[in-house]
């Protein structure tokens, strides 16, 4: 029987999470199927757009976070 693969499936493939035989599957999946090629080169851009990603806090936030500190600190003895 063959094991119909989905795109969570290539999801957990993207991020190494699939089993050495779901893995094999896959590969060979990617070498025959166009659409399914099509759908893994999809979500790997995706993956790497969020790679991307800006990771640091907007100043805002930093402000945010600053002022609540500031106005928190008279509720701790030093």
């Amino acid at each position: 029987m063959t094991k119909h693969y989905s795109q969570l499936d290539l999801l957990r493939f993207l991020y190494g999470e699939t089993t050495a035989h779901e893995s094999e599957d896959i590969v060979v999946l990617l070498d025959t199927d166009d659409d399914f090629r099509k759908t893994y080169k999809h979500l790997l851009s995706l993956k790497e757009d969020v790679n991307r990603a800006e990771r640091t806090p907007s100043p805002e936030l930093i402000e945010n976070i600053l002022s609540y500190s500031r106005t928190s600190f008279s509720f701790y003895p030093a």
